[in-house]
């Protein structure tokens, strides 16, 4: 499931760079018919809405690379916030991003709801999260020193020869 948010959340981001040129375009039309001097809120809404897209783009192509390295609070917030970067784009009339949005938030769940097992855990001080127990290996067997026959560790006699097992 985690392999799948993975996908999905670079899959928003390649998808997503249609929105940034959309974006960029309407910005750059914008500022050609003079816009940034006649109604300099309105351009800057475009041009913020601009850098916008272009955050949430590669943003999730990076940290769809790294959602196992992450932690899942980490990157399924991020799944949300690049979600609502891309949904802000619908102010603009750019719907480019709209599908983005809902394969962002589509991953974001699938990976709150992963189990944390899937994700990497951070390294002990000692730089090793192995700890050892014992110094010796059990195992659900054991030989007979008369025969050399394969026993059971519970077993007091050796099934092929009879000899008492200590």
């Amino acid at each position: 499931m985690l392999r799948a948010a993975m996908v999905f959340m670079i899959v928003a981001g390649i998808f997503g760079l249609p929105a940034v040129m959309c974006s960029g375009c309407m910005s750059e039309c914008g500022r050609g018919m003079g816009m940034d001097k006649l109604d300099h809120e309105g351009q800057s809404l475009i041009d913020f809405l601009y850098m916008v897209s272009l955050i949430a783009s590669f943003g999730s192509i990076i940290m769809g690379a790294l959602v196992t390295k992450l932690k899942k609070i980490t990157s399924g917030s991020a799944c949300f916030i690049f979600a609502i970067c891309f949904a802000f784009l619908l102010v603009q009339g750019n719907f480019f991003g709209l599908f983005s949005s809902i394969l962002l938030v589509i991953a974001g769940v699938m990976i709150f709801v992963a189990p944390s097992e899937q994700f990497v855990s951070a390294p002990s001080k000692s730089g090793t999260n192995v700890e050892v127990v014992e110094n010796k290996i059990t195992t659900g067997y054991k030989f007979c020193t008369e025969c050399g026959s394969k026993i059971e560790v519970n077993s007091k006699f050796c099934t092929s020869c009879g000899e008492q097992i200590e």
